[in-house]
Order: C-alpha cells, then sequence, then structure tokens
C-alpha cells in the first residue's frame, strides 16, 4: 500500500513538474496510513456487527414478552402459533357443520316416519284415473257440425244420437233427394267420427237403409272419394252431407260396390230408373234380394 502510495505521489510531483524527495514521500505515507487506520477503527465503533445486533434485538423482544406475561397482557403470537391456531378454528367449524348436517338428516328421517305413520292410520282413497277426454276434437267437431249450415243443404237432416252410450262424435244424416231416380225416398247414414283422428281422418259412414245403389252395397259400406283417399283435414261434415246427397243425384256406375246395379244403369237407364222407383215406393226384389220400401 506505501509503495502504490509513493509511486502515486511521485506521478503527482512530475505531472506538477516537480520530484518529491524520499523524505517527503515517507512523511506522507506516514500520515496517510495514520488516517486510515484511524478512520477504520472509528467506522467499527460506529457501525456494530450484524449478528449482535440480532442478539440484541431477540433479548430486547424476550424481554417485553417476559414483562408482558407478568403484567397479565395478551401475548404476541409466532406465526407458527398463528397456523396451528387457525387450523384448530377450520377444524372446530368442520365440526359445527357436520352436527348440523347429521341433525337435519335425523330431522329429514323423522318427518318420513311420522308420515309414514300418518298413512297407515288413515289411507287416502285416492280416485280412479279418468279416462283421457276427447275435449278438443269435441270442440273441433262442433266448429265443423254447423247446424245452420247443414239445415241451409236441400233434403239433409242433422240427427244426433240419444240414450245411455249417447256422444256428440255418433250422429245420423238423414237424405231426402227430390230429383232423380231416387227421389221421394229417405235414406239414413251413420256417422262416426274419430276422437283422436279427426280431422286428420275421415269420418266412418255407413248406410243404415238397405237401398239398390251402384255405390252403395247391401251391407251398408259406401263409395265416396272424399271418404277414402281424397279426405283433407279441411274438408268438415258438411262437405260429407253434400257428397251423400250428390250420390242420388248422379250415381257412378265406374266406381261400383254393387256390380248389379252398376251393370244395370250402364245397360239400361230406364229400366234402372224403374226398379229404384219401385223400391222406394212399395218395395221390390231384384237381383234375388229383397229391397224393402224407404218413402219419405
Amino acid at each position: 500500500m506505501i509503495k502504490l502510495f509513493s509511486v502515486k505521489v511521485r506521478r503527482r510531483g512530475r505531472k506538477r513538474g516537480r520530484v518529491g524527495t524520499k523524505r517527503e514521500c515517507r512523511q506522507t505515507t506516514n500520515a496517510l496510513v495514520t488516517r486510515f487506520s484511524f478512520s477504520r477503527s472509528t467506522s467499527s465503533t460506529a457501525s456494530p456487527n450484524p449478528e449482535n445486533e440480532m442478539k440484541q434485538k431477540t433479548q430486547e423482544k424476550q424481554k417485553a414478552d417476559a414483562e408482558s406475561a407478568a403484567s397479565g397482557g395478551p401475548k404476541k403470537q409466532s406465526p407458527g402459533e398463528l397456523r396451528l391456531q387457525k387450523g384448530k378454528k377450520g377444524e372446530e367449524r368442520k365440526a359445527k357443520r357436520r352436527g348440523r348436517e347429521r341433525a337435519s338428516e335425523r330431522e329429514r328421517k323423522r318427518a318420513k316416519k311420522e308420515r309414514g305413520r300418518i298413512s297407515k292410520t288413515f289411507p287416502l282413497s285416492l280416485p280412479p284415473p279418468r279416462p283421457p277426454t276427447a275435449l278438443p276434437q269435441l270442440l273441433l267437431l262442433s266448429k265443423t257440425l254447423d247446424m245452420s249450415e247443414l239445415t241451409s243443404i236441400h233434403g239433409v237432416r242433422i240427427d244426433l244420437s240419444t240414450g245411455p252410450d249417447a256422444s256428440p262424435l255418433n250422429f245420423t244424416i238423414t237424405v231426402a233427394p227430390d230429383e232423380g231416380a231416387y227421389r221421394s225416398g229417405r235414406f239414413v247414414f251413420d256417422v262416426r267420427v274419430s276422437a283422436t283422428g279427426y280431422p286428420h281422418e275421415p269420418p266412418k259412414v255407413k248406410c243404415a237403409t238397405k237401398v239398390f245403389h251402384p255405390n252403395i252395397d247391401v251391407e251398408g259400406n259406401v263409395c265416396l272419394n272424399i271418404l277414402r283417399e281424397d279426405w283433407k283435414p279441411v274438408l268438415s261434415i258438411s262437405h260429407v252431407a253434400y257428397g251423400l246427397t250428390h250420390l242420388f243425384l248422379d250415381p257412378n256406375p265406374s266406381d261400383p260396390l254393387n256390380k248389379e246395379a252398376a251393370e244395370m244403369l250402364r245397360a239400361s237407364p230406364r229400366q234402372f230408373e224403374q226398379a229404384v222407383a219401385m223400391a222406394v215406393s212399395r218395395g221390390a226384389q231384384i237381383g234375388g234380394r229383397y229391397f224393402p220400401p224407404c218413402r219419405a
């Protein structure tokens, strides 16, 4: 350190234009060493060792804790003690929650047992289930079965069924034509409407009157296009009534159910009209079958 300093001093002297003697360099070096040692000693006394500071703080803290414990004041807890206390509180909360859940479960079981005891003591008599109602279909039929519209059809009458099994879905249509070969006759048709299929399915129509007709057989089956493949949901009972009336005004021999009547109508229309008029007015036996009178 002294040599380096001496070199520096010499360099400084050269810069100044003057070279220092050995004596001057030695004096300067001694003065600087003395000053450096003094400043080091003062700094060591001013800034103590960090380990000593930590020990001193720990002693002061222990002394303060002892004084607070002696005076009965609250003791400051360490982080480890705080974590342990927090864990104990969490366990206590969980235990309380489990206790409440067990109590509620016992209460539910008790209430269920009480309900079972009451039901055994006082059994409930439930009414029998009602059959499915056809109210929407009935309302729809009431709209399509417009009496004012049906009564406006000349020679047609609607009669609702009567008796214990009466239903608005079952009724009769009576056709009494005043023209053609079947004039002065009265022909009754039984109509049954499906409660679940109508209006997507056509009503079932059967002729209750035994009549000699190419489109009506002896069993009462009716051959009408709107009652089969030409039926549409937009059609109503009034269209069926119009179709039945048209059967007696203009029979169709090209699509027959009674082939004998269809052949007679194609071969000799006049003979067909005479046979029909006799069967309607007085009754007649045609083709080995008897057709009773059906005058209006």
